[in-house]
């Protein structure tokens, strides 16, 4: 359960982050 709930979350978080740091 864990490890199919972090491939989904895993992207999501790295774009969050990667968007955040380009629009800083």
């Amino acid at each position: 359960m864990n490890g199919q709930n972090r491939s989904d979350v895993k992207p999501g978080l790295h774009v969050s982050i990667v968007q955040k740091q380009d629009q800083r």
